[in-house]
């Protein structure tokens, strides 16, 4: 048997396919949005309300950096993230409204 003969089995010649990693959308967490968007209506001022913004940002960047997501879809990850988080603040501000 000579080394040519090697090369032609299976598991020589595999080679992985490459994967794509697909976390769960972050605008389908609906907890994490009505948290997020009770805890900003919280906050004392707009300044404050931007600083929360930025520390839930970073932590969601680093989060789906470690998974291996690419900068594209993480933004993307993120600013529908940021949408919904609007939508559900202004859904509980006008619901405090109608309420009294």
């Amino acid at each position: 048997m000579s080394n040519g003969e090697h090369t032609d089995l299976p598991l020589i010649s595999w080679q992985p396919h490459e994967c794509r990693i697909i976390p769960f959308p972050m605008v389908k967490r609906v907890r994490k949005i009505r948290e997020t968007a009770m805890k900003w209506l919280e906050k004392p001022t707009e300044r404050s309300a931007d600083h929360y913004e930025r520390q839930v940002t970073e932590a969601m960047e680093a989060s789906l950096k470690k998974l291996g997501l690419p900068d594209l879809e993480m933004a993307e990850q993120v600013t529908a993230f940021w949408s919904a988080v609007d939508r559900e603040a202004r859904r509980i501000m006008d619901a405090e409204q109608w309420q009294g």
